[in-house]
């Protein structure tokens, strides 16, 4: 019997550690879960909590490497959203259709536009909101009727399209280069430097045949100088003369004016009244020259007076004592 009790208390319990065991797990589940919560409220409150948003298509003709789903979506450098999906335009293969939401607080108008911009060496990008202008009209928009939002080539694109073309260009250059230098056209090249040459050699020679002309030019400069001065002297003796003249011909015309006054005055007042003191001397003529010859035939009538005297004997009409 002692034994027996003996084995049984020596017995290692099978249920100590299994409950401990048990316990650490449970705490170990509880402190996750309650980190995971802690965790989810810490980003809830960080973002701010949910906000409602508004879907939009960015429209891209150019390539939108480093974009991917999740991508964030900047407003003048503040965050308002992300990349929903990428496609291409079922209608044109050349366009990238970039689907986003954007909190529906952010005034999306007509004068916004999206540009992509890196984010730093990672080689991932997220989009740039901005606007042109603060008088645009806000976009209407919906799930079944997204609103597109033009995309422009940002500056490294700017860059990268403009150095394209300068190699091309370069490489363009380069080639007519080699054109222009070839078998062909080095003869041509070759006369064209030596006409050059005689050219230069010919200029040459007539700065020196040249040179003597060159030293007399500032006398004829002198010279000229005099002249000019001496025919504006000239020129201001002819205005004089010309204003003179405008005087003569202005009084001659004044003259002509009087003497037309005049002749206007003998035509219309002088001549008349001549006229008429000749008829007044006519008629006193013609009357002296009647009285001349009454006086002539009847001298006695100055004395007697008009008429005839009457007869005496042995004239006519004589009557006797009577």
């Amino acid at each position: 019997m002692i034994s027996s009790r003996d084995g049984a208390a020596g017995a290692p319990s099978q249920t100590g550690p299994d409950m401990e065991n048990r316990a650490y797990a449970l705490a170990t589940g509880v402190f996750i879960i309650v980190l995971a919560a802690a965790l989810a409220f810490l980003g809830f409150w960080l973002s701010g909590g949910h906000q409602p948003q508004k879907p939009y298509i960015v429209v891209s003709e150019n390539s939108v490497g480093g974009l991917t789903v999740h991508s964030t979506v900047v407003y003048r450098g503040v965050a308002v959203g992300e990349v929903s999906a990428i496609e291409f335009d079922p209608q044109d293969f050349n366009k990238i259709f970039v689907h986003v939401l954007i909190d529906s607080d952010i005034p999306v108008t007509q004068n916004t536009y999206a540009q992509l911009k890196p984010q730093g060496v990672t080689g991932l990008s997220r989009i740039a909101l901005n606007s042109s202008g603060k008088n645009g009209k806000v976009l209407t928009t919906s799930a079944a009727h997204p609103a597109h939002i033009p995309m422009k080539p940002s500056l490294l694109e700017r860059f990268t399209t403009a150095g394209q073309q300068l190699v091309q260009e370069g490489n363009r250059l380069i080639a007519n280069l080699n054109d222009l230098l070839g078998s062909s056209n080095r003869g041509r090249v070759s006369k064209l430097l030596d006409h050059l040459d005689k050219s230069v050699q010919t200029l040459t020679q007539l700065e020196k045949e040249m040179a003597p002309a060159v030293k007399t030019m500032p006398r004829l400069t002198r010279d000229s100088q005099r002249m000019i001065k001496r025919t504006d002297k000239l020129v201001a003796r002819l205005d004089a003369l010309t204003r003179q003249a405008s005087g003569a011909i202005t009084q001659a015309r004044q003259v002509s004016s009087q003497g037309q006054t005049a002749m206007k005055q003998l035509n219309g007042e002088t001549l008349p009244r001549l006229n008429h003191l000749l008829d007044e001397l006519t008629s006193a003529t013609g009357a002296a020259r009647q009285l001349a010859q009454q006086l002539q035939n009847n001298p006695q009538g100055l004395i007697v007076g008009g008429g005839h005297p009457p007869p005496g004997p042995g004239e006519p009409g004589f009557q006797g004592g009577q």
